[in-house]
């Protein structure tokens, strides 16, 4: 009996237990948040204060006994004095300043003469035989120019270029003994008189001393003056390698200028063929055109023709002018190599002639591609022999050009004057 009461107690238990876990897990769980417990409401009593609104104020440090009270300092009204009476002027008159004269060539304006200003320093003259080898003052616009007188009006009947030592000609029986066309009014003959087989040609007489004896391929370089637009002709002078200069003889100063150029056999100059020998239909003769601009320009050496007027766009043209330069040893220099340009005729005439291998600046170019048309030029002179090249007296051709020449020439090549170029056989 007693295991039977055992057995069923323990029955029951295990009954009650199951049944309290299933009703567990039917029943909601209750809330355990013992935040809910602990939280009170609090509200703010009515009339205490604590919920009305404050304005805002500048707030105020409280002094405390090292605060240091700054006490205004009165300043000093300013003690007003009767001024000064101004001193009596000076009306004696100043010593005038004596204005230095300035030596030939180096001109001063009359604004520094009317103020006794001596104006900027002048540099030293240029010693004809020692080089120089500094670059020029290229710098703004070209000032310092040697003053230059007005091209003088040819006369009826022109005087000779340099004087030569002339035989006489021998007196013919039965010969004409009356003055030639042309002779002077003195009865002095005249080089259109004398015959140019008596006169050494232009290119030998107006030729810069020139040596080349390693025979070394020549690049000649040819500067057309430009006037105002480019560099003054003391800066022009201070060249120290060979330059050939051509100047227009149309213009203004060209005769001067071509003297102070070429003075101490120091640069070759050029002719630029006249402006008139390129324009068609002009009635004017181009023979005498010709002859005029060589006697403007009597230190000339060659012809250079204008790269805007070719000699050959005017028919029978080149066949004038030929026998001008050939009468008078002239040489010419041109642009088209062909053999119906004017390069072709005069060689077949028996004219000195060159034809212009590249224009560095026919379109104002920069000086870094001057350099490049330069090297490219001298690698041509070692496969022709010679070349020449044009250019202008523009500040940045002439700075390409010196520093090309001082820094960037081939050794192999050598620089020379147009004389030498149209002479080498």
């Amino acid at each position: 009996m007693s295991g039977g009461f055992g057995a069923g107690f323990i029955k029951g238990a295990l009954l009650s237990l199951a049944v309290a876990s299933a009703a567990s897990l039917i029943l909601p769980m209750p809330d355990v948040n013992p935040v809910r417990k602990t939280q009170t409401k609090i509200e703010t009593p009515a009339g205490s204060g604590f919920g009305a609104v404050r304005r805002d104020t500048v707030p105020v440090l409280p002094e405390t006994d090292q605060t240091v009270k700054k006490k205004p300092v009165r300043q000093p009204s300013p003690r007003v004095e009767a001024p000064a009476s101004p001193p009596a002027a000076d009306t004696a008159s100043a010593d005038r300043p004596s204005v230095p004269v300035a030596p030939v060539g180096q001109g001063l304006s009359q604004t520094q003469v009317a103020q006794g200003d001596s104006g900027p320093s002048l540099p030293a003259p240029v010693d004809e035989a020692s080089p120089r080898v500094s670059l020029p003052s290229l710098g703004g616009a070209p000032t310092g120019d040697t003053p230059v007188s007005e091209r003088p009006t040819r006369p009826a009947n022109p005087v000779s270029p340099p004087a030569t030592s002339v035989e006489a000609p021998r007196m013919v029986a039965g010969a004409d003994t009356s003055p030639a066309v042309g002779a002077a009014g003195n009865g002095a003959p005249t080089d259109r008189t004398i015959g140019q087989d008596s006169l050494p040609p232009a290119l030998e007489r107006n030729a810069v001393p020139y040596s080349n004896p390693d025979h070394k391929p020549m690049l000649s370089v040819i500067l057309i003056d430009v006037g105002d637009k480019g560099l003054s002709t003391d800066v022009l002078r201070s060249f120290d390698f060979p330059v050939t200069f051509a100047l227009d003889p149309d213009l203004d100063g060209a005769t001067a200028k071509a003297k102070l150029l070429y003075r101490g056999g120091r640069f070759e100059i050029m002719a630029l063929a006249p402006a008139r020998l390129g324009v068609p239909g002009s009635n004017a003769d181009p023979a005498t055109v010709l002859e005029d601009a060589l006697v403007s320009l009597p230190e000339t050496v060659a012809l250079l023709e204008r790269p805007e007027h070719s000699l050959t766009q005017v028919k029978g043209l080149a066949d004038r002018i030929l026998p001008v330069l050939k009468g008078r040893g002239v040489g010419l220099v041109a642009y088209d190599r062909a053999d119906d340009s004017a390069f072709g005729r005069a060689r077949r005439a028996g004219v000195p002639v060159g034809a212009v291998y590249r224009l560095l600046d026919g379109e104002r170019e920069s000086g870094i591609v001057i350099k490049r048309y330069l090297s490219r030029a001298a690698i041509e002179a070692t496969r022709r022999g010679r070349v020449i090249v044009v250019g202008h007296s523009y500040p940045e051709t002439v700075t390409a050009l010196f520093s090309w020449a001082i820094s960037e020439k081939p050794a192999d090549v050598v620089l020379a004057p147009i004389s030498a170029v149209l002479q080498q056989k």
